[in-house]
């Protein structure tokens, strides 16, 4: 609650009124600041997590080639380049659940 004192009623009234819209904006303005600062940083871990899932896989995939191995997936069936499709992929799990995070932040 916001109060002024005045002999004036019409000038106290205005001046806690201007007060309050201020003190409206302020409080707009920062909690505006603080979701663009969390999307930026949610930004820059996604990027860098995508980077290193891309790089993982790449490493996996090469390994897998270069010592013919083969991965079992949930149905138990064989794939000879790496991950099947409906094998568990923690780490693209991880990134859906940060992109997730990220439309709901903004």
């Amino acid at each position: 609650m916001v109060g002024f004192d005045s002999t004036d009623p019409a000038v106290a009234a205005t001046t806690a009124n201007v007060i309050a819209r201020a003190c409206t904006e302020l409080n707009m303005e920062t909690k505006s600041n603080a979701t663009d600062w969390v999307r930026n940083l949610l930004e820059n871990q996604l990027a860098e997590m995508k980077a290193k899932v891309e790089r993982s896989e790449e490493a996996l995939n090469k390994y897998v080639a270069q010592n013919n191995l083969v991965f079992a997936t949930e149905d138990r069936s064989a794939t000879p380049t790496g991950f099947g499709p409906t094998s568990m992929n923690v780490p693209t799990d991880r990134l859906e659940n940060l992109t997730s995070q990220l439309t709901q932040a903004t």
